[in-house]
Parts: structure tokens; C-alpha cells; sequence
């Protein structure tokens, strides 16, 4: 099935082979001293996520796509690429915006703290049961 698969996009085995790797860990232009391998604060949770999704109305922050029209759930991003940093600095996005926002990342900071803002949730933290 995968030969077939590499034979329909006219992609070789030799081609693939040749470029494995030339773009994971080290060599990808968004690697940052291996961060991404770092496991997540305790806080960050199924609970958490899905009270950060239903503050941001199931709706991506950036595009306005819902989750429906995502087609799965919307993710929560750390706005400051902190995994030990959960308040305020989450906010939901879709795939495609939450994929788009690893490049330039200061822009970013900068853009999602701000629509925090906006909207009065710079001091949110959920509430507890």
C-alpha cells in the first residue's frame, strides 16, 4: 500500500529515503534547543482544554473557524510556548492557524496577548469544581 501510495505522487523510495530526517529535530528551522520533547505541566489536562475551549465559544481565535468546521477539536496553544504556562496563556485555535503560528513567534505572542485583552481575560483561570 505505501509503495503504491509513493508510486501514485511520483515520489520514489530512493527519494524518501535519501530525505529522511532533513527536516525533523536539529535540522527543521523551528527546532528551539528541543523544548518541544518536554512534557506538559500537570495543569494542562482534558479538563483545562476543555474549559479553554468552551471560554474561546468552540470558535478559533485567529481564523473565527468552529470546531465543527475544523472537523475535530480545536487545540489550545500556549501563547508564549511555555508548557509550564497555562494562565492566561492559552487560547484555541484550529489545526491550519495553530501549524501557521511556530513562524514568527514573537508576532504571535504579541497578537494573542493582546485579544486577550480585548477581551478582559489577561487574570481568566477556570473555575473550580
Amino acid at each position: 500500500e505505501t509503495i503504491q501510495k509513493l508510486k501514485e505522487s511520483h515520489t520514489t523510495i530512493e527519494y524518501v529515503e535519501k530525505t529522511k530526517g532533513l527536516h525533523s529535530d536539529k535540522n527543521n528551522g523551528n527546532y528551539i534547543d528541543g523544548r518541544s520533547y518536554k512534557p506538559y505541566c500537570k495543569k494542562f489536562n482534558k479538563s483545562l482544554k476543555e474549559k479553554i475551549r468552551d471560554r474561546d465559544s468552540r470558535i478559533c481565535q485567529e481564523c473565527r473557524k468552529t470546531e465543527i468546521e475544523n472537523g475535530r477539536k480545536l487545540d489550545v496553544h500556549h501563547i508564549h510556548y511555555d508548557k509550564e504556562n497555562c494562565y492566561p496563556d492559552l487560547i484555541t485555535l484550529c489545526n491550519s492557524c495553530n501549524s501557521k503560528v511556530n513562524y514568527n513567534r514573537e508576532y504571535w505572542e504579541e497578537h494573542f496577548m493582546n485579544k486577550l485583552k480585548e477581551r478582559n481575560l489577561l487574570n481568566w483561570k477556570p473555575q473550580e469544581k
